[in-house]
């Protein structure tokens, strides 16, 4: 079923904008879109915020407020500045976990040469290079195998690398190993 339009005269939002405006700084465009929509309730014109800022970037009708920043507002700014909230990178996760670190070196250690740097990847929290290394492990290290899989019920067959056309390099890889 389709919704009504609703539909306002460009002139008319343009000037409650700058009445509004002119009333009341704001700190983001989200707070000036609901101010407007209530001015306008006021004169009679049933509006809501969501159709204000949908005309007002229709109608290209310039603003003085600033965007917003967007993550959490003010209180998680400063919260952050004052160092009681941070992320934790997954590398640092993973060093702090000692089943993944006895995991990782046992990896190491099964892992030819030519992949290592994969592992590598994989300790500074690539997932891509987790789901790479599985498959290529799956296919005897062949990446052309990998290209090439059937296992279609496999969790990761979706997600398989080098899906594209092999390079002359992989070709050449290959052969020599």
């Amino acid at each position: 079923m389709a919704r009504k339009r609703v539909e306002i005269d460009p002139a008319v939002l343009h000037t409650a904008i700058q009445t509004v405006e002119f009333q009341e700084t704001f700190r983001n465009r989200t707070e000036l879109w609901k101010a407007v929509a209530a001015y306008l309730v006021e004169q009679g014109i049933k509006i809501t915020a969501s159709v204000v800022y949908l005309r007002v970037k229709e109608h290209n009708i310039k603003v003085q407020t600033p965007v917003g920043k967007r993550g959490g507002g003010e209180a998680l700014a400063r919260a952050r500045a004052a160092g009681k909230v941070h992320r934790t990178s997954k590398a640092d996760k993973m060093k702090g976990d000692k089943n993944i670190q006895a995991s990782l070196r046992q990896l190491e250690m099964v892992t030819p040469e030519r992949w290592l740097p994969v592992v590598e990847q994989i300790k500074r929290g690539s997932r891509t290079a987790a789901v790479k290394l599985r498959c290529v492990e799956c296919c005897g290290y062949q990446t052309v195998e990998v290209r090439e899989c059937q296992v279609f019920d496999c969790s990761l067959w979706a997600f398989r690398p080098y899906q594209g056309k092999p390079t002359a390099e992989e070709i050449v890889d290959e052969e020599a190993a």
